[in-house]
């Protein structure tokens, strides 16, 4: 299989290369080089297992932290929403709690969301507002999914004239 990627060297001058394998290995030097997209990128690959690179999810984890560590909002965002959906998944097999009981966002996952957000990234401030709403602390809710949805997030559009429809009545 070939694919066309771009890669962006640590100059940051965006080099085109034929095959996935060639980019994992150019990912894998750059981010030997402390390059935080390259961190990002070479994630992805190993989430997925492509270019040449076995999927391994404890490396893939540890390459997107790395990259939010140092500031990536995207690796935050999906980091973040990755912490997220795992306490989902452990708390509906544990079944912890009678509904309509506020949800507690995970902890280290909600901070990544929030970093992620607070960065501007559309689709974390959507996230962040669905847990402000979810824990209840709806002015919170509001504020990020307003910033969602003036970024021309549908999804925040529809919360927030769902959460203005329960005000009123």
């Amino acid at each position: 299989m070939s694919a066309r990627v771009t890669y962006g060297s640590v100059s940051h001058a965006p080099t085109q290369v034929k095959s996935s394998k060639k980019a994992a290995k150019l990912w894998k030097r750059a981010v030997e080089l402390g390059n935080v997209s390259a961190m990002n990128n070479l994630s992805i690959f190993y989430e997925y297992g492509r270019g040449g690179v076995k999927r391994d999810l404890k490396k893939m984890m540890q390459l997107l932290r790395m990259a939010a560590d140092r500031g990536h909002a995207i690796a935050q965002h999906s980091l973040g929403h990755r912490l997220e959906a795992q306490r989902i998944r452990h708390s509906r097999v544990l079944d912890d709690g009678p509904t309509g009981m506020p949800l507690v966002p995970d902890e280290e996952g909600f901070k990544y969301l929030k970093l992620a957000a607070d960065q501007g990234l559309m689709e974390a401030e959507h996230e962040v507002g669905v847990l402000y709403g979810a824990s209840h602390e709806y002015d919170e809710a509001e504020r990020y999914l307003s910033r969602a949805a003036a970024k021309g997030c549908e999804d925040a559009r529809q919360m927030l004239r769902a959460m203005a429809q329960s005000r009123s009545t």
